[in-house]
């Protein structure tokens, strides 16, 4: 295993800055996580290193290129690496006149590195003090015309307008070719269960399961409550079970349960989702388990 140094360090960065992606996947393993701080836009897990390079993205989108990260001190052991950098930025339209908050990023920020093989499996960002309401700022929707956050009263219309729309013009009629309106590409859905549904095409797998198993299904959104870059759903979901529902034969029984989602949104887009749903009622209404009652008569 190679050891961890500071010039290994110094190099991977120094790939991602060249958007080299050849160069990049000597030192970013294409399997790799990575955790961005805060409660902002763009904080949460990305998994791959496509979803990686897809935030640095965002990031160089935002700031119209201008971000840059420059480097304090590294420390290393053989497995883990932790570099501490000085980040400023502006937003778009802000470079070099931009101020603290909402424009202008001047910040510390620590990176927790794990690697594997010479290359990272996982990263995770942490910012102290002060640093992380400025990070939550600068990377929150801000009005055009002024530079400052937009009203709260703003962001909660669009994002409830988001979640109507998915239910009423994707979920409800199968509208698979529209889900990249509606999902971010490294979307991420944690299971009631556990475990972790990742991307696009696992809301394409889902959509076949549903309506192949319920050809009818219909969602109806109960209520909807929003705050900032959050949502979350109350529904009731309605359907006959006329076809295989995961190995499942159809039994010809209507369905009628209620379930919640919690959603995470970026520009319009869904990136993160949980969802809590009536599986014993499910499984009870399909026959499969008894109905819960009184003691059986003698």
């Amino acid at each position: 295993m190679p050891h961890v140094t500071a010039e290994l360090v110094g190099m991977a960065y120094d790939a991602l800055a060249s958007g080299d992606r050849a160069e990049i996947e000597k030192y970013w393993d294409n399997s790799m996580k990575w955790l961005v701080p805060g409660h902002n836009p763009l904080s949460g897990w990305y998994y791959g290193l496509d979803a990686f390079l897809a935030f640095m993205g965002q990031v160089g989108a935002l700031s119209n290129g201008s971000f840059r990260m420059t480097g304090i001190t590294v420390l290393v052991n053989d497995e883990w690496s932790a570099d501490v950098t000085h980040n400023l930025g502006f937003r778009s339209g802000h470079e070099g006149t931009g101020q603290i908050p909402h424009t202008k990023l001047d910040i510390d920020v620590i990176h927790l590195l794990r690697w594997r093989n010479g290359k990272v499996i996982e990263g995770r960002g942490a910012i102290f003090g002060d640093g992380a309401n400025e990070y939550d700022l600068f990377w929150s929707p801000v009005a055009s015309h002024s530079g400052q956050r937009l009203n709260t009263e703003d962001v909660p219309l669009t994002n409830r307008d988001v979640i109507r729309k998915v239910v009423e013009e994707v979920w409800n009629v199968n509208a698979q070719d529209r889900i990249p309106e509606f999902y971010n590409k490294n979307y991420v859905f944690f299971q009631e269960g556990g475990g972790e549904e990742l991307g696009q095409e696992s809301v394409r797998r889902w959509l076949d399961t549903l309506h192949t198993a319920f050809p009818d299904i219909r969602y109806e959104i109960d209520a909807v409550y929003c705050e900032a870059d959050k949502a979350a759903m109350r529904y009731h979901v309605t359907g006959t079970h006329t076809g295989d529902f995961r190995g499942l034969p159809p039994t010809n029984k209507a369905i009628n349960l209620t379930g919640h989602m919690m959603f995470r949104l970026y520009d319009n887009k869904i990136s993160v989702a949980h969802g809590y749903w009536d599986m014993l009622g499910l499984l009870q209404q399909l026959g499969i388990l008894p109905p819960f009652g009184g003691p059986p008569s003698r």
